[in-house]
């Protein structure tokens, strides 16, 4: 009786011996986690500044300058950029054209134009999204007038759905077939009085006012 109740208490203090390692063992390893996280980081952020330079180095000479004279990294001057991948294809575009039209192309792997953006000379911005047969399927502009279009195309690149606000605030939308005739429109004067345009030119009042 006397040699269980003298070993029990070992028993406990082992057992707290070892879940005291144990937690010792824990906090050790998240600490070393935490310095690696840190290194990580400081890797991280080191090598995104070395590709930043890099590319900005290699957009334009001129920045760097020989004889281990300052560096200009505030301005850099250009009428047309070209983004290539690591073999040399083609992958993007950035320029202004004759017309004073400033567009950024973005291009897959084959080179083709998949997104772009565009303000023209008149300041009037826009997006499109091209599909990899060169029809645009979706495109968004703010006209000079104020007036703003969402363009939805099919596979053949006719518009199928358009979505717009007039300068007057008139919102309309149109369904298109796909020989490019409108087969219905719904809109909304910027009155606030609502409509619908069937084919045949027939004008359907939805406000259901139309009893006073």
């Amino acid at each position: 009786m006397t040699q269980e109740s003298s070993g029990s208490p070992d028993v406990d203090q082992i057992r707290d011996l070892e879940e005291d390692r144990l937690r010792r063992r824990l906090l050790a390893v998240e600490r070393e986690t935490e310095r690696l996280r840190g290194r990580a980081r400081i890797f991280g952020i080191g090598l995104l500044v070395s590709l930043v330079l890099a590319a900005v180095a290699t957009l334009s000479p001129h920045l760097l300058a020989l004889g281990g004279n300052s560096v200009d990294l505030d301005t850099v001057t250009a009428r047309r950029m070209v983004l290539v991948d690591s073999e040399g294809v083609q992958r993007g575009e950035w320029r202004v054209d004759e017309e004073g039209n400033s567009r950024l192309r973005v291009l897959d792997r084959r080179s083709r134009t998949r997104l772009s953006f565009s303000v023209l000379s008149d300041g009037s911005p826009g997006l499109s999204l091209t599909n990899a047969n060169g029809k645009r399927r979706a495109g968004l502009a703010l006209l000079s007038d104020e007036s703003t279009s969402l363009v939805f195309a099919d596979a053949t690149g006719v518009p199928r759905t358009i979505l717009g606000i007039s300068p007057s605030d008139a919102s309309s939308i149109l369904f298109i077939d796909a020989d490019g005739a409108t087969r219905m429109a719904i809109g909304l004067e910027g009155s606030g009085e609502p409509n619908v345009l069937l084919p045949g030119n027939a004008e359907t009042e939805l406000s259901g006012g139309g009893g006073s």
